[in-house]
This record gives C-alpha cells, structure tokens and sequence, in this order.
C-alpha cells in the first residue's frame, strides 16, 4: 500500500487474515479513498474506477470513506455520481463505511439517493443535556429538525442513525436516560453510545478540566488495533473518561448497561416489535426500560450476557499505559486478542452474541414485555395475535440457527399461523392492525442460500473464522435483514 494517497496518511499494514483481494487500497477487508482539496476531481473518480476494476468479482467487500464529512459539499456530489456509475458497471460498491456531514442535509440525501441510499446519513448529537452542550461549546440542531430529518431519512427506506457519548461533563444517569428516551421514540433504528475519548491539546484533556469536573480517566486497547511488528508486540489505546463529578462510575456502567439493551431492542432485527408497540400505543422508551430492569435483576435469559458484558466493561479499563502493555505482551493473553476473547468493541460484541445465541431469549422477553404493558386490556383475540407474530419472528430471525443452517444444504420448511403475520408486516399502511389479519395461514420459510453464503464466506476471508467477530464486522455495514429466511404463503 502507498504511504501517502489522496493527502491523507495510510497506515503500512497487511492485508487483514490473509485476505486474497489485490485492492492496493484495502485495509481490514475495506477498499478506502479519502478527500483533500489538494488532488481534483477527476484523480479520485480514476482512484475510484482502478479500485472498481480490482473489486468487481468481491461485491461484498465496502467501501470506507475517510471524510468525516461526506456528501456535505458540491464536490462529494461529482464523486457520488462517478460511484453511481461504477456501481452500475461493475456492481460495486455495494456497502460504505462512512460518516456524512453534520449540515446540508439536503445534499446529502441527494448524495445517499445518488448511491442507491447504500450510505446512511448520521446525525450526531453527542448529548441532549443543555448543560454539558454549554460546558463543551456545542450547540445541536433543533429537535423539530432533527426529528424531521430522521423521518425524511427512515421514509427512504435507510437506517436513522446517531451517536451519543459518555460520560461528558454536566451529564448525569438521569439527563442520559432523558436523552434517550427522546431518541427512542423518535424512531431511531441505531443509537451508538461512545465513551468519551480523551483527545490530546483539547480542553478535556487538561489538568483545569479534570479536576473542575472531577473526570477520572483509564486506558484501554482499540478495537483490534494491535499487531506484531519486527519481533515487537504493539498496541494501539487510547485515554477514556469513565467518571465524573456528575456521574459516578456505577452510574456509568448503568448507562453502558442500558445503551447495550436499548441498541439491541431499536435495532431492524425487532422491527416487528416496533409495530405492536405502536398499534398497542406502549411507549417505546418504557418498553426498552422495562426489558432492560428485567435483564439487569436476573430474570432474563440474557441476564447472564449482560453481567458479563458490564465485567468486561470494568476489566477492559487500565490504570496506565504501561499497565495496559504488560499484560497484553505476555503471550497467553496476546493470543487471547488474536482470537478476539479480548480487545474488541464490546457493544458490537455483545449485540452479536445475542443474535447469534440468544435470538429466541431476546425475542420471548420482547413478547412478555409487550404484554406486560397491555395486560389490562389483553383479550384472547390480541393474545392469540401476538402468540402468532412470536412465532412467525421467531422462525424468521433466528440469525444462529439460520447461519448455520447455511452451512449445509437448502431447506424449505412450513409455518402454520391463525393470523397472516407476514401480510401485516408487508403493509405499511399503520392505520391496519394485526387483529384485522385473522385467517389460518401457512407459509413456507427458506433462506436465500446462495446470497447469505457469498456474505459469510467473504467475511470470514476478511475477518477470520471466529463467527461471532466475523458477524459482528459484517452487522456493522450490512442490513441484518440480509440473514433472515425469506417467507412465501401456501395455498
């Protein structure tokens, strides 16, 4: 790989795992371009075609973007139609790894509509909390806007997206938990919660900040940024905030806590959930508390992965860099990050884990949540509804069950219903309920083989053999409606 490309510095690595893909711009499986104003136009649109070329046969291998603000100016545009064309010659790229502009939204939604909306615009907000906004000089666009603009995005049939971080300055468990109800109910399909990162020559990096708001900082490793070079063992960390004078490290796992269940319950894969909580008219925010009480005081069957979860929370966190560089360069426990029992990002992790192994748990404590909040009201027609939809999600979404099903032959089988699950689910008309589907129904359920297989298979040659992180890495840019068995009703 060359150095230098495009203005910006690419890191001299490997090819991740033996990846067979002759891309000169590929790192980690991901083809990558960047944006200076020094180089024109036209240099990156040829960049862009060598790279098209070279990928053609791989279309499951993404695109990453390293500009921050993508789609934001005129320029992106002229890049976003060369993409456009390449896409349609050689049938990539299929998937981006990008972060849009934070304004000119409008161009931006042309720019995602120009590239067949295969990028999700990103609408970073960092915190709701007026205080820590005024502490940390930041001022986020209107709420009436921002719903706006995550409506417009959700109507084009692409992911609502936002980022959060904690623990910022001013911030408390209680002003979190105001903030993401108010994201929660917006709709919103991925709320990423970030700890905050403690950037070198910015304000919170400084003595006077620190100890004006009692912030408290550990080390810990990047997400797989780790490797072996001339005999020496290297680690890429980075210096995070777990405390402050407004949020005890408790209330900061709570929050890391929460964010996990509310990420897994808003993500695509519990799209169905939505549409009963909203014909059901249960708050959505209450829904996602509710399961997150359950799981957190033991009864779930995912209590025991969210324990774990806030252990490695704590055990990832180290007190300095030489701390953090001991451990890791004795062997035993460099081996345990090649095989990625360490050193991952533990929100992706976890939520992979779920899927893989807990889609039926995640999905009964769905069920009786629901009906949990309707219990009042729970006549045996909606119970008998929602035992349907149960079943009908459940033999569609197992994700474990139908990734290794996909390792071995095709199968077809039958799903018996008294309610035509699938016809509601396909209208999107939500003023239809789910009673006015009552007829016996059978379906028959398979998997799109071929596709999910060509998925996996280039994944593992990106990734490595280790499903979950393998999984993971492809859930991070690829619909997990990919993976779900397709369903067509029998006469």
């Amino acid at each position: 790989m060359d150095k230098w490309f495009d203005g910006h510095f690419a890191p001299m690595v490997e090819t991740a795992r033996g990846c067979p893909f002759s891309c000169s711009f590929c790192y980690e499986g991901q083809s990558w371009f960047s944006r200076v104003g020094r180089f024109s136009t036209e240099r990156i649109n040829d960049e862009l075609t060598y790279m098209a070329k070279k990928m053609k046969d791989h279309p499951n291998v993404l695109l990453c973007i390293s500009d921050s603000n993508f789609a934001m100016y005129q320029r992106d545009e002229r890049i976003a139609d060369h993409l456009r064309k390449l896409q349609d010659e050689y049938g990539w790229p299929n998937a981006f790894n990008v972060s849009t502009g934070k304004a000119n939204f409008d161009r931006i939604m042309r720019v995602s509509a120009q590239l067949n909306n295969k990028i999700s615009p990103y609408v970073s907000l960092q915190s709701l909390n007026p205080e820590t906004l005024r502490i940390v000089k930041r001022k986020n666009i209107p709420t009436d806007l921002y719903l706006k603009i995550q409506a417009k995005i959700q109507s084009l049939g692409q992911q609502a997206i936002t980022e959060l971080i904690i623990p910022m300055p001013g911030e408390t468990k209680i002003s979190f938990l105001k903030g993401m109800h108010t994201l929660i109910n917006s709709g919103l399909e991925q709320i990423n919660v970030y700890t905050a990162m403690i950037l070198k020559g910015t304000e919170m990096a400084s003595k006077e900040w620190k100890n004006k708001y009692g912030m408290k900082t550990k080390w810990r490793i990047l997400p797989r940024q780790f490797g072996e070079y001339c005999g020496e063992k290297v680690f890429e960390v980075e210096e995070v905030c777990i405390t402050t004078n407004t949020m005890p490290f408790n209330d900061y796992l709570e929050c890391r806590g929460f964010a996990l269940v509310s990420q897994l319950y808003v993500s695509e894969q519990y799209d169905v959930v939505r549409r009963h909580l909203n014909e059901l008219e249960i708050d959505a925010y209450d829904f996602i508390y509710y399961c997150w009480k359950m799981i957190k005081c033991g009864d779930s069957e995912l209590s025991e992965t969210y324990d774990r979860f806030i252990s490695e929370t704590m055990d990832e966190l180290w007190d300095s860099i030489e701390d953090l560089d001991n451990f890791f360069s004795k062997q035993e426990n460099y081996e345990m990050l090649l095989r990625g029992e360490l050193g991952d990002n533990l929100l992706r992790r976890y939520n992979t884990h779920i899927h893989l192994e807990n889609s039926i748990p995640s999905f009964n404590l769905a069920y009786k949540a629901i009906k949990h909040f309707v219990r009042k009201k729970l006549t045996p027609e909606i119970m008998e509804s929602l035992e349907a939809s149960q079943k009908w999600v459940g033999g569609l979404r197992n994700i474990g069950s139908i990734i290794k099903r996909n390792s071995g032959p095709k199968l077809k089988e039958q799903l018996h219903l008294p309610y035509d699950v699938n016809a509601w689910y396909q209208n999107n008309n939500d003023t239809v309920q789910l009673l006015d589907y009552k007829k016996k129904i059978k379906y028959s359920i398979f998997a799109d083989t071929p596709h999910i297989r060509n998925i996996l298979n280039e994944g593992q040659q990106l990734y490595g053999e280790d499903i979950h992180y393998c999984v993971g890495k492809l859930l991070t840019n690829w619909r997990i409606s990919n993976f779900w068995l397709k369903c067509e009703t029998q006469a």
